[in-house]
């Protein structure tokens, strides 16, 4: 029961494919509150390892200070919150022709958007002004996961299957990503790209 609810900001946090309603105090560290949110592990999906660095990540993709509370790093009510692993490198999914670019997390959903259900990293946006034939990509085409070695891999979800280097990987089978590597989702054909800084 929460007395004072000025004290409190409604949120919802993310982790993997979990999403919870929290009531968060705003005037403690977000550290802290990572840190408990770790330590007692409420999303019933999300394996979180006490040893590993986490952080919060808001809905623009920015990280929030650790070290300052919630309340003077403008995080509105009833927004966000991503639980992300920190001490990973970062992977993104790059164009070849233009500058889109997407960052990739675990449990994210890679696919072409139908109608208005859009997967987590959204090919369609990296189609602009080409004339690609889209009807081979389906919605959920792969799903981004860390392995037991913590390497990103993409598991292969639709039977249309993913080309990465120039190899064929067929529906379930897991793909180990690596820097530069291009993968073909049907006839779009896009770059992983490991962030060295």
């Amino acid at each position: 029961m929460i007395k004072n609810k000025e004290d409190y900001l409604e949120v919802f946090v993310i982790s993997h494919s979990d999403k919870l309603h929290f009531w968060l105090p705003q005037n403690v560290q977000v550290g802290q509150i990572i840190e408990g949110v770790v330590q007692n592990n409420p999303f019933p999906r999300s394996k979180l390892k006490p040893q590993a660095k986490y952080a919060f990540k808001d809905e623009t993709g920015q990280t929030l200070e650790d070290s300052q509370p919630l309340r003077f790093q403008g995080v509105r009510a009833a927004s966000e919150l991503r639980l992300v692993q920190i001490d990973l490198p970062v992977i993104e999914l790059h164009s070849l022709k233009g500058s889109h670019f997407d960052i990739l997390l675990p449990d994210m959903i890679i696919g072409y958007s139908r109608n208005n259900d859009k997967p987590d990293i959204d090919l369609s946006n990296y189609i602009a002004g080409s004339n690609i034939n889209v009807d081979e990509i389906s919605r959920n085409h792969g799903q981004i996961l860390l392995d037991n070695d913590n390497r990103y891999v993409i598991r292969v979800l639709h039977p249309n299957g993913i080309s990465a280097n120039g190899r064929y990987y067929e529906q379930g089978e897991i793909i180990v990503l690596e820097d530069r590597m291009r993968l073909l989702f049907g006839e779009l054909s896009v770059q992983i790209r490991f962030d060295q800084t």
